[in-house]
């Protein structure tokens, strides 16, 4: 989601527009709004009623999210609810800086709340998550999120960030960066 009251996010965090499947384009494959078709022929994707319907019957068909701007280094959480019919679903997360890929594990599971964590290795603006079968596949696909993840300070103390150690008096705060303003946040 580019702002906050964004009302195609679950969440002003959230990095990626309309993963709650709120809001379709209404075309032949369609596609949540701001999503971009990957291949795909007329009735593989469709609203399934708050969901992606993703009916796919060759290699590489499916679609990839709105971009958004990544930071070099930081952690980012992508989550989605999954529910398998048949076949297998991928996930590529594409860094903004187009340099590479983050394949992320193929999805064999038969209904699973799905995440998995990444360090961006290549930040930029136009970064997107690529979600697309390897073969005839079917699935269902909802809750589409990627949040950027916050190492955590537990405690006030000896506790610090990744396993870190920190001495008891000492305070620690994050800077928070969203390309206009400046804010932090007391951690422990």
């Amino acid at each position: 989601g580019d702002a906050v009251g964004d009302s195609t996010v679950e969440d002003a965090t959230d990095l990626i527009d309309n993963g709650n499947m709120g809001s379709w384009q209404g075309t032949d494959p369609d596609l949540p709004v701001g999503w971009t078709n990957i291949a795909a022929d007329a009735g593989e994707i469709s609203d399934g009623g708050g969901f992606m319907h993703l009916h796919t019957d060759a290699t590489v068909e499916g679609c990839g999210t709105n971009t958004f701007t990544t930071e070099t280094g930081k952690l980012y959480e992508f989550t989605a609810s999954f529910t398998k019919v048949s076949g297998n679903l991928e996930l590529n997360f594409i860094p903004g800086s187009g340099a590479g890929s983050n394949g992320l594990p193929s999805i064999t599971a038969t209904d699973t709340t799905y995440t998995y964590v990444f360090e961006e290795t290549s930040g930029g603006a136009a970064a997107y998550v690529q979600i697309y079968t390897s073969g005839a596949a079917e699935w269902n696909i909802d809750k589409v999120q990627l949040h950027e993840v916050t190492p955590g300070i537990v405690s006030a103390a000896t506790t610090g960030p990744d396993g870190w150690r920190k001495h008891l008096g000492t305070d620690i705060w994050r800077e928070h960066s969203d390309g206009a303003t400046e804010a932090v946040t007391k951690l422990g």
